[in-house]
């Protein structure tokens, strides 16, 4: 068996950066957000950077 990891890295990222390709699916507490705080929220998660934990 190959190993996966990378490509699912990849694409997880770019569905992370740009929400194409894939479902959004927020926890009911993020959905009770107010709009405002909610876009901020999801343009964080789009903006942020993650690093492979050695």
């Amino acid at each position: 068996m190959t190993d996966k990891a990378p490509e699912i890295r990849r694409l997880n990222d770019a569905f992370r950066r740009s929400f194409i390709g894939g479902h959004v699916v927020v926890t009911s507490g993020v959905a009770a957000l107010a709009d405002t705080e909610r876009r901020a929220l999801l343009r964080s998660v789009r903006a942020r950077s993650f690093r492979q934990r050695q």
